[in-house]
C-alpha cells in the first residue's frame, strides 16, 4: 500500500510539472507574441512619427524662411525709419543742448542768490533758535526749583498727615480699649445682682420647705397653712418666672456682651490693618 501511495504521488508531481511546464511554455509563447506584436507596433509608430516629423520640419522650414525675409524687409524698413529719427533727435539734442546751457548758466546764478539768501536767512534763525534754548532753560530751571519746592510741601505734610491719622488710631484703640472695660464691669455687676436674686430665691425656697415640714395642730392653723401654702405656690412660681426671665436677661447679657467683643476685635483688627496701610 505505501509504494502504491508512492507511486501514484510520483505520477502526480510529475503530472503537476508536466501540466506546470505547458503552462510556463504556454506563457512564454503568449509574452513572445505580445512582445512582437509590440514591437511591430513601436516600428510603425516610430516610422509614423518620423514621417511627421520630417513634414512638420519641412512645413517649419518653409515658414521659417517666409519668416525670415519678412523680418529682413521690416527690419530694412526700421532701419531706414531709425536713421531719419536719428538725424532729426541730433538736431533737436543740439537744439536743446544750447538752450539747456544757458538756461544753466542762468539756473546758476540764480542759485547762487539763493543759497545767498537761505545762508542769511539760516543765521537768523539760528541765532532764533540760540535764544529760544536760553529763555527755555531759565524757565526750565525756574519749574525745577517750583516743583522741588511742592515736593518739600508735600512731604511735610504727608508727614503731618501720617502722624495725624496715628493719634487718631491711638485714640480709637484707647476709647476700643475704654469700651471693653466697660462692658467687662458692667457684665459682672449684672451677674453679681443676678446671683444675689437667685440667692436670695433659694433662701425663701429653704424657708418655705422647712415650713411645709411642720405638722398642723388645729384647723384654723391648717386654715392659714392653706393660704400660706397658696401664697408660698404663687411666690414660687413668681420665682420661677423671675428666675427664667433672670436667666433669660443673662444668656442675652452674654450673648450682646460676645457680640460686642467681637465687633471690637474686628474694630481693632481694621485699625491695625488701616495703621499698617499708613506706614
Amino acid at each position: 500500500d505505501i509504494n502504491a501511495k508512492l507511486q501514484l504521488a510520483e505520477n502526480r508531481r510529475k503530472t503537476l510539472e508536466a501540466e506546470r511546464v505547458a503552462s510556463v511554455g504556454e506563457r512564454l509563447g503568449r509574452l513572445e507574441e505580445a512582445a512582437r506584436k509590440r514591437h511591430d507596433c513601436n516600428d510603425e509608430f516610430v516610422k509614423a512619427t518620423a514621417a511627421a516629423l520630417e513634414q512638420k520640419l519641412d512645413a517649419v522650414t518653409t515658414n521659417r524662411e517666409a519668416h525670415l525675409d519678412g523680418l529682413r524687409a521690416k527690419v530694412a524698413e526700421h532701419l531706414n525709419t531709425v536713421q531719419v529719427v536719428r538725424k532729426s533727435v541730433e538736431e533737436q539734442t543740439e537744439k536743446l543742448r544750447g538752450e539747456i546751457f544757458s538756461k544753466m548758466s542762468n539756473a546758476q546764478e540764480n542759485r547762487d542768490d539763493h543759497l545767498r539768501a537761505i545762508m542769511a536767512k539760516l543765521q537768523a534763525h539760528e541765532a532764533s533758535i540760540q535764544r529760544v534754548r536760553e529763555s527755555h532753560d531759565v524757565a526750565m530751571k525756574e519749574l525745577s526749583e517750583r516743583i522741588a519746592a511742592k515736593q518739600h510741601i508735600a512731604d511735610e505734610n504727608r508727614k503731618a498727615e501720617i502722624l495725624k491719622k496715628l493719634d487718631a488710631l491711638r485714640q480709637h484703640l484707647s476709647k476700643v480699649e475704654d469700651v471693653k472695660e466697660n462692658l467687662s464691669k458692667l457684665s459682672c455687676e449684672q451677674t453679681a445682682k443676678l446671683r444675689s436674686e437667685i440667692s436670695e430665691y433659694e433662701a425663701k425656697m429653704i424657708i418655705l420647705q422647712e415650713k411645709r415640714r411642720q405638722p398642723t395642730v388645729i384647723s384654723s392653723e391648717q386654715k392659714r397653712d392653706k393660704v400660706q401654702h397658696t401664697r408660698d405656690n404663687e411666690l414660687e412660681t413668681k420665682l420661677k418666672e423671675v428666675e427664667q426671665k433672670m436667666r433669660t436677661k443673662l444668656e442675652l447679657a452674654d450673648k450682646n456682651r460676645a457680640e460686642l467683643a467681637e465687633k471690637a476685635k474686628k474694630a481693632r483688627e481694621e485699625q491695625e490693618r488701616r495703621a499698617e496701610t499708613v506706614r
